[in-house]
């Protein structure tokens, strides 16, 4: 499967050719399948795996996304947009009073196994749960690298599991809920599954507006990549 990175990529430079070729291009227009959710992300479309065929893991989540819109999952970034995702999830069969939700595309990038003292990489339990703990160590990585907003984060979370479960994922359980706030942190396989909800920006809004990621070497280098073509 294609990477997220060469993917983007790929799609930006098809809009500079067609823009060349004089192709009229309508940015505001989501691919057949998907639709703009009120409130939620601007310029973004959303899609949801029927909610008959169950739930998944996040990797087979993933898988879907990108195989059947070359998208990714959900990355909101507001607790407005988490309650607009909710009411769509909703209003597409999940039950109003089901734990699994779906997941999103943030996630930990250091793993924190509960494995600990001399000849490992955390010398005491308090080392592995500080790692779990820390709130800048969950990110999305599409287009380029974002930390989670920290007030997204639901009460106690991450890391209130001390146990084997290393929840290095992310997802909002309960979206039937209005009283139950933010995300959670998950195994991303082997425990909760929940519903694919996919997410596929418009104008690549990490990359090309403000204030995401404009300075970062990933933004960098794509430009000159798209700059340096014919």
């Amino acid at each position: 499967m294609m990477s997220p990175l060469l993917y983007l990529l790929g799609s930006l430079l098809l809009v500079k050719i067609r823009a060349q070729a004089g192709v009229d291009l309508d940015p505001t227009q989501c691919r057949p399948g998907m639709i703009k959710i009120s409130g939620a992300t601007p310029e973004s479309c959303y899609s949801m795996r029927q909610v008959s065929e169950g739930t998944a893991n996040r990797t087979e989540a993933a898988i879907y996304c990108g195989e059947e819109f070359q998208s990714t999952l959900p990355t909101p970034k507001t607790m407005e947009e988490i309650a607009a995702i909710n009411v769509y999830v909703i209003g597409q069969g999940v039950p109003r009073n089901s734990i699994p939700g779906y997941f999103c595309q943030y996630k930990r990038k250091r793993a924190a196994p509960l494995v600990y003292g001399p000849g490992t990489d955390f010398p005491t339990l308090a080392d592995v749960l500080a790692v779990r703990r820390d709130k800048d160590l969950y990110v999305s990585n599409f287009p380029v690298e974002e930390v989670m907003p920290h007030a997204l984060w639901g009460n106690r979370q991450p890391g209130e599991k001390t146990d084997a479960r290393d929840e290095m994922c992310v997802a909002r359980k309960k979206p039937g809920k209005t009283n139950y706030k933010g995300l959670d942190d998950y195994v991303c396989e082997g425990g909760t599954d929940h519903y694919v909800v996919c997410e596929q920006t418009l104008v690549f809004r990490e990359l090309l507006a403000g204030p995401r990621g404009q300075g970062s070497p990933a933004f960098a280098d794509l430009l000159a990549q798209l700059q340096q073509q014919p």
